[in-house]
């Protein structure tokens, strides 16, 4: 599929997507001859996989290496547990400086 239909379907724009390939957040599609990138289903999933984990609010930089750890099976799942893990204790150290600015306000 051409990187419109892949916009589309993640709810993107086509600048976006170009922006997560220049970015090294996506692989490099391969190309038609005339120049076209072709996604696939999996960089779909790829694109669904990045939008959730912004809305989840991990940094580029931490979802790159989440999906470089994806795309490399051979590494071990406690790679990324301990990056999740950290994540979740990040996000509670959030809510509780929230929570403290809420009793204070």
């Amino acid at each position: 599929m051409f990187i419109g239909r892949i916009a589309k379907r993640a709810g993107l724009s086509v600048d976006a997507i170009r922006f997560y390939e220049r970015n090294q957040i996506l692989t490099r599609p391969r190309r038609t001859e005339g120049g076209f990138r072709l996604y696939t289903d999996q960089d779909v999933e790829a694109v669904l996989f990045v939008r959730r984990a912004q809305r989840l609010g991990f940094s580029l930089t931490q979802i790159r290496e989440l999906l470089s750890l994806r795309r490399n099976r051979g590494r071990s799942c406690a790679a990324v547990r301990n990056r999740l893990q950290q994540k979740v204790r990040d996000v509670r150290a959030k809510i509780r400086g929230l929570k403290h600015l809420d009793s204070e306000l």
